[in-house]
């Protein structure tokens, strides 16, 4: 017999159907605050699917919590100066244009201008 708690998860499921079948979902992905809040989130995907797939963060080399965290640290702050080195210094061009600057390479071009 199912628990009484276990009975919101059907619920929610045919909700997200029912929203799904109306058109709902696509509705809401047309509005500049839908689109706002999921760029914050495809930068953030981005930046770890970066560090998973360039850097091997995905496996972790040490055993143990305070190792694995100094790693992942590291990672990032590598992943940072990787990041940073692809600037150009003001007033230089580069041969072939360049992705788009991420949130932490305006931040530091913001703080060096």
């Amino acid at each position: 017999m199912a628990k009484p708690g276990a009975s919101p998860a059907v619920r929610l499921k045919q909700d997200h159907r029912t929203l799904r079948n109306s058109g709902q979902l696509r509705r809401d992905q047309k509005t500049s605050n839908w689109q706002r809040r999921y760029a914050i989130r495809a930068g953030c995907e981005a930046t770890v699917s970066e560090t998973v797939h360039a850097h091997g963060l995905r496996h972790c080399r040490y055993r143990g919590l305070a190792k694995t965290h100094v790693q992942h640290v590291l990672t990032a702050a590598g992943t940072n100066i990787i990041r940073l080195s692809e600037c150009f210094p003001p007033g230089t061009t580069p041969d072939s244009p360049p992705r788009p600057p991420t949130h932490f390479q305006r931040l530091c071009q913001g703080l060096t201008a």
